[in-house]
C-alpha cells in the first residue's frame, strides 16, 4: 500500500540522497489505489517542505507472472520488500520475478535489494517459536493459507541458491533482528547481476 516506499520521500532522506523517481508495482488493485494516494500525498508534502526537490512517484497495477511493462535497464535499484515468500512456491514463479528484477537493473549496473523474513534467526528457541507463529499468521490477511506458503519462507542458503539460479549474487547481506513490535528477524540481500 506504499507505506514503505513513502518513507523514501521523507524530506530528510531526499535532502541527503534524492532526487528520486519511484515506481511501485502492485498486483492488488485496491492496494495499488491506496499506494497511489499515499505516494501522491508524500510527493506533495515533500514539495511543500523541500522546494526544488524533483521527486516523482507512480504506481503501476500489474499482476501475476507476466513480464514487467518496462524496457531492459529501466531502473537503478529494484526493491523486493517481503515479496518473495508470498509468491507461490514451485512452478518457477519466484525465479521469473527475480529474472524480471535483474532485467530491470543489469544494463545499468544496478542492484536488486531483497528483504525476507528469517524466523530461524531469532536468538532463543522461544523467540523462534514466536517468530514462526507470527510468520504463519501474517499470510492470512493476504488470503493465503499458511500451510501453502510457510514452505516458501526459506533459510539463507535457500535464498542464495535461488539468487544464483537467476544470475544474481549477494554483495552485502545484513541481518535485521526482530523487535518487540515485530518479533520476526529479517535479512536484507543486496544483489548484483552476474553472467
Amino acid at each position: 500500500n506504499g507505506s514503505l516506499v513513502a518513507r523514501l520521500l521523507c524530506p530528510d532522506v531526499v535532502a541527503a540522497d534524492g532526487p528520486y523517481h519511484i515506481t511501485l508495482m502492485e498486483e492488488n488493485p485496491d492496494l495499488a489505489e491506496q499506494a497511489r494516494k499515499r505516494l501522491g500525498e508524500a510527493v506533495e508534502k515533500l514539495a511543500a517542505t523541500l522546494p526544488g526537490a524533483s521527486c516523482t512517484a507512480q504506481v503501476c497495477a500489474h499482476g501475476g507472472g507476466a513480464a514487467w511493462p518496462f524496457e531492459d535497464g529501466s531502473f537503478d535499484v529494484v526493491v523486493l520488500a517481503f515479496v518473495l515468500h508470498h509468491v507461490p512456491p514451485g512452478g518457477g514463479h519466484r525465479e521469473a520475478l527475480l529474472h524480471e528484477a535483474r532485467r530491470m537493473v543489469a544494463k545499468r549496473g544496478g542492484h536488486v535489494v531483497v528483504f525476507e523474513d528469517q524466523p530461524d534467526h531469532a536468538t532463543t528457541e522461544a523467540a523462534k517459536r514466536l517468530a514462526w507463529l507470527v510468520t504463519e499468521e501474517h499470510f492470512r490477511p493476504f488470503g493465503q493459507k499458511p500451510e501453502d506458503f510457510l514452505c516458501g519462507v526459506l533459510p539463507n542458503e535457500g535464498w542464495r541458491k535461488i539468487f544464483r539460479a537467476c544470475g544474481l549474487q549477494p554483495f552485502d547481506v545484513a541481518p535485521i533482528p526482530g523487535s518487540l513490535r515485530h518479533p520476526v528477524p529479517h535479512v536484507s540481500y543486496c544483489l548484483e547481476s552476474v553472467e
